[in-house]
């Protein structure tokens, strides 16, 4: 099976945790907001640059059972324009602890990745000899599994 990179880079974070019993336990989740370094259209020509893009990183072993069957940490979910919903692409994934803290210690210093590349199947890079297009057949496959996951920070002395 084809799989295919999206960079994405990082607008905003949030990470979550709640009180449970007496002590302070981290939910594991950290949510952006981002944009869309590629152009992604849909079979039927698109382009899905303009929607909204999120991620969600869950801090834990495995996504799910369907994730762990298809080899991969999560998935890039599309999801159609509603009148309660803007067109939306969210990838969620599934971080184990040491990447996980790796991200948050970032975060919390103030740093946001400079870029995240997501290896994705069910993708495929369109007819631009740069790889800058990718087209996603949204129709068959809104929900596409993601294989890993790379973050990207640059350093500035």
């Amino acid at each position: 099976m084809n799989s295919t990179i999206i960079s994405l880079v990082p607008i905003s974070a949030i990470h979550s945790f709640r009180q449970q019993q007496q002590s302070i336990v981290s939910v594991g989740t950290i949510s952006m907001d981002v944009k869309l370094n590629d152009d992604v259209l849909t079979h039927s020509n698109e382009s899905l640059k303009k929607s909204k893009w999120e991620v969600c990183f869950y801090h834990t072993e495995s996504y799910n059972e369907n994730a762990v069957q298809q080899g991969a940490i999560g998935f890039l979910k599309y999801y159609q324009e509603s009148e309660y919903r803007e067109e939306t692409c969210i990838a969620s994934v599934a971080l184990k602890t040491e990447v996980f803290n790796q991200l948050l210690v970032n975060l919390q210093s103030k740093r946001l990745p400079s870029q995240m590349l997501f290896t994705v199947k069910e993708l495929e890079y369109g007819a631009l000899p740069d790889g800058d297009q990718i087209i996603w057949n949204v129709q068959d496959m809104s929900n596409a599994p993601i294989l890993e996951v790379e973050f990207q920070f640059h350093f500035y002395f």
